[in-house]
């Protein structure tokens, strides 16, 4: 039985090291390509101390093994180095490959565990997207969708750290990029290239090898130079700014839009052939008010924002009714202001109303007028199935507009459903089919 552990390490199928435990530091990396190249278990064994490999010898092996390991459905190999054994038995093979089968459980197991950390939320649509993170981070391109304050650059950042490769997360904000350098801050440029290139620059694609490039905003980009990172994504290969010779390099890219990708494509934003090739994960963040649920969660984790005061009933009431139009990032502005006052000890709900009357000024005005016209309907004497149900099901209407309508009204009738029910010109007899309509298309704010 093998007793001891000088080193096992679990790679992937391109030989990179993922975990690792033991003592050891050092490992021998030939052997696992070996395996990889045989795709089956490689065994060394009575490895001479002298006149052996120049690696065995210089790391003192008497015998390794390196073993394919199938688990979740990917490949894994395990190479194990006891540090005494001369020869591995057939049981204590088998009895590495469950050792090697604990450690990548409970790695993986860590993985989601840190999607849960960063990615707060318990609602369907959170648990999505902490499922699509996870999926993304095995590897291949990612294009991140979501208005802005919805934590898109958290989810990026969250892909490289729980993905296998560990290189550099590099962050570029496009849209702070002067178009006229964008390329060279891309790819880089030899000294001389252009009249303020007085040395020699290497470009954030090379500075990212072997890790992430976040490419934020990617909108922002002129179509022109989106042809030419196309190009890079297609080949792995570039030219730095004033040479002709190719270099190639290994990164992965994250890109985001706070923009409706096929709004984006019909304005011409962004080329679809970019974008077919960056979505082999598409990832939607959706926007706060559509996972209302969450909010619980949000101010639980971020409750240190408040530096010790407390949410009275109604202040809790007030932050749930409201839109966020800033989604996440603005939730977490409003508990740094209430927080930054100190006293008195309990926030009152007229206090968070005045906060959030700064904010209101900020919503977009189209939002504003679309939920204001079907109010107006409303009052004019329409009722909740011509005005909202039936253009809700013709898709003329979407969940969130919906839900927007019913909060305003909720916000009038101090959130008592049957005086809503009366204000959108539905009768008693029509409460419960009201109710139930709102359940089964999970329109309650």
């Amino acid at each position: 039985m093998v007793e001891k552990v000088r080193l096992m390490v679990v790679c992937d199928e391109e030989g990179r090291e993922l975990w690792r435990r033991g003592e050891g530091k050092e490992w021998s990396k030939s052997a696992v390509k070996e395996a990889i190249k045989e795709g089956r278990l490689v065994v060394f064994e009575d490895i001479p101390t002298k006149g052996g490999p120049e690696t065995a010898v210089r790391l003192l092996l008497k015998s390794v093994v390196v073993i394919p390991v199938e688990e979740g459905g990917k490949r894994f190999y395990v190479y194990f180095d006891s540090g005494e054994k001369v020869r591995f038995s057939q049981e204590e093979i088998w009895q590495i490959v469950g050792m090697a089968r604990w450690v990548i459980r409970e790695e993986e197991k860590e993985k989601e565990k840190e999607a849960g950390r960063l990615f707060v939320g318990r609602s369907v649509a959170a648990e999505e997207v902490k499922r699509k993170i996870l999926e993304a981070a095995q590897g291949g391109h990612v294009f991140i969708e979501g208005e802005t304050g919805t934590g898109k650059g958290v989810v990026a950042r969250l892909i490289h750290e729980v993905s296998e490769h560990k290189g550099k997360f590099v962050h570029v904000n496009c849209a702070s990029l002067p178009h006229s350098l964008f390329e060279s801050e891309l790819f880089g440029h030899r000294r001389g290239a252009f009249t303020d290139a007085k040395e020699e620059k290497i470009g954030l694609v090379e500075a990212a090898a072997g890790g992430t490039l976040f490419l934020d905003e990617i909108t922002e980009v002129p179509l022109d130079l989106q042809g030419k990172l196309l190009r890079f994504v297609e080949t792995g290969r570039f030219r730095r700014l004033g040479e002709t010779r190719e270099r190639g390099v290994e990164v992965r890219i994250i890109a985001a839009t706070n923009r409706a990708v096929g709004k984006a494509i019909s304005e011409g934003r962004l080329r679809p052939d970019l974008f077919y090739r960056l979505s082999q994960h598409h990832i939607v963040i959706p926007p706060l008010r559509e996972r209302r649920e969450d909010i619980d969660a949000l101010l639980e984790y971020y409750g240190g924002l408040l530096r010790g005061r407390r949410l009275s009933k109604g202040a809790l009431s007030r932050i749930k009714a409201y839109s966020f139009p800033g989604n996440v990032r603005e939730l977490l502005t409003l508990l740094q202001r209430l927080g930054a006052r100190r006293e008195p000890e309990e926030v009152s709900a007229e206090e968070v109303e005045k906060e959030l009357s700064l904010f209101r000024r900020a919503e977009p005005e189209e939002r504003k007028d679309e939920i204001e016209v079907l109010w107006a309907k409303i009052e004019r004497g329409g009722n909740f199935w011509e005005v909202v149900k039936k253009p809700f099901l013709s898709r003329d209407l979407n969940r969130s507009q919906v839900k927007e309508f019913l909060r305003r009204g909720l916000l009038k009738s101090g959130w008592c459903w049957k005086e809503l029910c009366e204000m959108v010109n539905l009768s008693p007899e029509e409460y419960h089919k009201f109710m139930t309509f709102l359940h089964d298309y999970k329109l309650k704010p």
